[in-house]
């Protein structure tokens, strides 16, 4: 900050949406590891819950990071690597939530026999 004094209105909003962007990431990893670590019967039913709590989380992080890196760019900030690294970061969620969808609706259609 002390060094690009133009930045200073950016802290505090970066500081909040860098905690948004943490307890989604947690919230995500929270649930992955009960799907994989709690057995399936016991599950059966917050299984759609812990699904839409990780595709919800991810959309948050897409989210804020394609903000974050489109208003960056706008106010001519950052150095390319910091771009490109929070434009793969929404890159990494934006695939997660096409992966988890394409699963969720698989599962939940029954296969012609």
């Amino acid at each position: 900050m002390s060094m690009f004094p133009e930045t200073t209105l950016l802290k505090e909003p970066s500081m909040f949406w860098e905690w948004v962007i943490l307890l989604a990431v947690q919230a995500t990893l929270l649930c992955t590891a009960a799907k994989l670590v709690v057995p399936e019967h016991l599950l059966a039913q917050a299984a759609g819950l812990l699904d839409m709590i990780r595709i919800v989380a991810l959309i948050v992080v897409f989210s804020v990071t394609t903000t974050g890196n489109i208003t960056i760019c706008l106010m001519n900030f950052g150095t390319p690597g910091f771009v490109y690294g929070v434009a793969l970061c929404g890159l990494a969620a934006l695939i997660a939530i096409i992966v988890l969808l394409k699963r969720r609706r698989y599962s939940t259609c029954s296969m012609p026999m």
